[in-house]
């Protein structure tokens, strides 16, 4: 496997040793075949079709270059809870407003997204990538990492970061109890989500 920078403070994990499926993906370095008119694929038929060496990618940007709001219309669009979450995400952190946003770049590191191909899962790949990236970062100067989790097993990797850094949940979003209102009407979207966490997570570098 090798580490390559996508773009800046992101990065992504190839398969060196990947054998491509189709010989039309090997000729331009992997290719995605998804049928977007399929709504109904499965997981394992989405994985099929994705013939690509890129197996796990973590995307960060310095907080002080906050990307333009517009560049997540089209996620809100197709997923209006989205816009919801994330709302109630920031309203509900706990420290203090100055604390949140860095005054100047090189300070704060904000993960944007992670994900690792369902194939590899299992391996340790997001976790060893995260712990990198907090090494990798710190040793630029910045002073900590926010990243918004949901799912159990991100938890534990971004609560348990390499010493000396450490790590605080500083929001909670309770998905069972997080209410919409639309047209008057008060509805509790995420009711049946279970026990999945939905939280913001600060590592200290310091």
């Amino acid at each position: 496997m090798s580490l390559v920078a996508l773009d800046g403070n992101s990065y992504g994990v190839w398969d060196t040793q990947y054998q491509f499926k189709r010989p039309e993906s090997a000729s331009t370095g992997g290719k995605l075949y998804w049928d977007e008119n399929k709504l109904d694929a499965t997981s394992e038929q989405l994985l099929e079709q994705m013939d690509f060496p890129l197996i796990s990618v973590a995307v960060a940007y310095d907080g002080i270059n906050k990307p333009d709001m517009s560049l997540y219309g089209p996620i809100i669009k197709l997923i209006p809870l989205f816009g919801h979450l994330h709302g109630a995400m920031e309203k509900g952190d706990i420290r203090e407003p100055e604390a949140q946003k860095p005054k100047t770049a090189g300070e704060m590191l904000f993960r944007a997204g992670t994900a690792t191909k369902a194939d590899y899962g299992g391996l340790g790949i997001a976790k060893g990538l995260a712990h990198w990236l907090m090494r990798e970062v710190a040793g630029k100067g910045f002073q900590g990492m926010q990243i918004g989790i949901a799912h159990a097993a991100l938890e534990k990797v971004f609560m348990n970061p390499p010493a000396p850094f450490t790590a605080k949940i500083v929001s909670v979003v309770d998905l069972a109890e997080f209410e919409v209102e639309e047209n008057g009407v008060k509805t509790k979207p995420c009711a049946a989500c279970g026990d999945v966490p939905f939280k913001k997570i600060y590592i200290s570098f310091g």
